[in-house]
């Protein structure tokens, strides 16, 4: 029998014993049990060195890379007694039940966990046969979860999707329908839009046209719903004041007037009733055609969700959307009840049906794919049926409009065409009067924060 009386030869033992046990957590287990043999043999001062190393040893919390490599799955470092920084020495002896960083129970009055339940496995790379451990790894998967678990998360994505959902926010991320019901048409009940005197209107837009330079370099017009829209004077000066054609944040501000006007008519006769038109901006149509779609994401949503719209798109019979991509305003209305796209061009009215294909056909069809895109996106319950629409083309009876008056016969086109014609001709006269009535409405919209002239700051009266 020797003693262990040369620290050094302790150290040297301990310190081989580490360096195999770094990889292998069964050599650590092997090089304990000698441990403990030398222990039962060595005299008393001496066991009192070994076990001072063996408590250093265990506090400094060696960790081990537990997972097997064939596995597939990344690696996990789990440490190898579960209580950090505690006295583990003092928990060993006094057997106190621990579970492990795996979800393993230690059985009490065992010394050691690499101890317990020891079988032979044919994979161990351990150079001792004797003591074989079976290691069982488990790996854990994220799975997505519904939006009602995720309500309380952020920045929460769901990726290859058409539009990058956001899981936070005032509107909501989809919504779900399960059935499509089609309200009746404004014109089925007999509904009137709010008017005004156009001989008043008239002295209003003369005093306008005539304002100083100065005055006309504030913002005139703001809407912030959904997003904000700023409007100086001088641009509606340019929009209204002069014959050229306006540009799509202008008509962007239209729409907001429309929509506006709908929501004030169904309160007016007090209808209960949804709104059979859903209008979309002409930004609708940069967006989506343009080359970053992904940039405007949260743009397109609220374009169809929101609180602040008073049309529900997917119980609509009738899509709106005014565009310029042909070089002039032209509106197509996607009829979801019976299939058809109309196609309502002020310009082209008077052409053959070749030639307002060969204007709009490509166009359409590019706003038809990503219009569908998007329902699919932010509608759940919806059957997708894209498939089988057929574009109609119309011979309007009024003269061909000139490119820079196209903006007012296609607002006269979304306020009185129901689906099949035109309830309401519109001609040159009427068309200057909705250029002059457009401009004044405007200005009073209840949504209007922009500075107003004290001649234009006055209630909106119906006729």
């Amino acid at each position: 029998m020797w003693r262990l009386k040369q620290p050094s030869l302790m150290a040297c033992i301990l310190s081989r014993t580490m360096e195999k046990q770094m990889n292998q957590v069964l050599v650590f287990s092997e090089a304990a049990a000698c441990i403990g043999f030398i222990l039962d043999t060595c005299l008393s001062e001496s066991t009192i060195v070994v076990v001072d190393f063996i408590s250093d040893l265990m506090q400094q919390q060696p960790v081990f890379d537990c997972t097997p490599e064939s596995s597939g799955g990344p690696s996990t470092r789990i440490p190898l007694w579960q209580n950090e920084g505690d006295n583990c020495v003092k928990n060993i002896e006094e057997g106190v039940k621990t579970t492990s960083a795996r979800g393993e129970r230690i059985k009490k009055d065992l010394s050691n966990p690499s101890f317990g339940n020891k079988k032979e496995n044919s994979d161990s790379i351990s150079a001792s046969k004797s003591r074989v451990i079976k290691k069982t790894t488990t790996r854990r998967l994220r799975s997505c979860k519904s939006a009602n678990e995720v309500a309380g998360t952020d920045n929460m994505v769901v990726e290859k999707a058409i539009i990058p959902v956001c899981m936070t926010g005032v509107t909501p991320v989809k919504r779900h329908v399960t059935e499509r019901r089609v309200p009746p048409s404004p014109f089925d009940l007999n509904l009137n839009p709010r008017t005004k005197s156009i001989t008043f209107i008239e002295k209003m837009f003369q005093h306008f046209v005539e304002e100083e330079y100065t005055v006309l370099n504030r913002v005139w017009f703001r809407h912030d719903e959904p997003w904000t829209l700023s409007l100086t004077g001088r641009q509606l000066w340019v929009a209204f004041a002069k014959s050229v054609l306006i540009n799509t944040e202008t008509f962007d501000a239209i729409i907001r007037l429309l929509q506006e006007e709908d929501i004030m008519m169904y309160k007016d006769c007090c209808c209960e009733h949804q709104q059979w038109r859903h209008l979309l901006p002409p930004c609708f149509s940069d967006f989506v055609l343009a080359n970053g779609e992904g940039t405007y994401s949260e743009q397109i949503k609220e374009l169809f969700l929101g609180s602040h719209l008073g049309s529900n798109a997917e119980h609509c019979r009738l899509i709106m959307l005014p565009c310029a991509q042909a070089g002039h305003w032209s509106l197509y209305a996607w009829d979801v009840e019976k299939k058809r796209i109309h196609v309502l061009d002020p310009v082209l009215c008077q052409k053959t049906r070749e030639e307002q294909r060969a204007v709009h056909g490509d166009l359409i069809a590019s706003l038809h794919s990503k219009l569908f895109d998007y329902f699919s996106e932010l509608f759940s319950g919806l059957h997708d049926d894209r498939a089988g629409y057929k574009i109609t083309f119309y011979n309007l009876a009024h003269a061909p409009a000139l490119r820079e008056e196209s903006t007012f016969y296609v607002v006269h086109y979304i306020k009185w065409f129901d689906g099949e014609r035109l309830t309401f001709t519109i001609n040159e006269r009427k068309a200057k009067n909705a250029r002059m009535s457009i401009f004044y409405n405007l200005m009073q919209m209840a949504a209007n924060q922009g500075w107003k002239p004290k001649y234009l700051d006055v209630d909106v009266e119906t006729k």
